[in-house]
C-alpha cells in the first residue's frame, strides 16, 4: 500500500522491483520476518516476500512468474509478468504513461486465453481492474470519470466487500 490511497482502491498493488531492491539492501541483515498486509490488493506482494524468506535466493521475478503459472495460466506468464512490471512502474497515479495501454492490452488478451475458474477470481479480477483503471486514468488525464472506471471501482468494492468501509480503504466512487 506504499504511497497509495485509498488503500488498494485502485486494485492489485504489485511492486516486485521495489520489494527485491529492499530485499537487496536487507537479507543479509534479517534472519525471517512477519509480513504485514492490509488486504487482498497486495497479495501478489506477501508472496514475493514470503519467498524471500523462505528462499534467500529467489528473485521476485521467480515468484511472479510461478504466482502467475500457478493463479492464472503457464501460458499467460510472460504477458502477464510484462504488465505487472508496467503497472509497478506506473504506481504513482499521477505519473501513469502512455504505458499503461501496453498493460491493459496484454492483459485482455491474457483474459482471452484464460480459463473460467482463473478469468473470475479475485486475484485476476483486481490485477485486471488495475491495468484497466490505469489505462483510463492515463486517457482520462487523470479525471475519476467515465462509465469504465465507475464500474471498475463498484466491481472492485465488490470484491472487497467494502460498500460500507471508510473512505481511505473504498475504491473511489464516480458519479454516472
Amino acid at each position: 500500500m506504499w504511497g497509495q490511497g485509498p488503500w488498494g482502491g485502485y486494485g492489485a498493488n504489485p511492486l516486485p522491483d521495489r520489494f527485491q531492491r529492499l530485499w537487496n539492501q536487507a537479507s543479509n541483515k534479517l534472519s525471517g520476518g512477519f509480513p504485514y498486509s492490509e488486504g487482498i490488493f497486495e497479495d501478489l506482494d506477501k508472496v514475493i516476500c514470503l519467498q524471500f524468506y523462505w528462499d534467500r535466493a529467489r528473485s521476485s521475478e521467480d515468484t511472479v512468474r510461478e504466482y502467475i503459472s500457478s493463479y492464472f495460466s503457464s501460458e499467460a506468464m510472460d504477458k502477464a509478468a510484462q504488465a505487472i512490471r508496467i503497472i509497478e512502474s506506473n504506481h504513482v497515479r499521477e505519473e501513469i504513461g502512455e504505458n499503461a495501454q501496453q498493460a491493459y492490452d496484454l492483459l485482455s488478451e491474457v483474459d482471452k486465453c484464460l480459463p473460467e475458474q482463473a478469468k473470475k477470481s479475485w486475484r485476476w479480477r483486481i490485477l485486471f481492474l488495475r491495468a484497466q483503471i490505469d489505462f483510463e486514468l492515463y486517457k482520462n488525464g487523470g479525471e475519476l470519470s467515465g462509465l469504465v472506471l465507475k464500474k471498475s471501482f463498484d466491481e472492485l468494492t465488490d470484491i472487497y466487500n467494502a460498500q460500507e468501509a471508510y473512505g481511505v480503504v473504498k475504491p473511489p466512487i464516480v458519479s454516472d
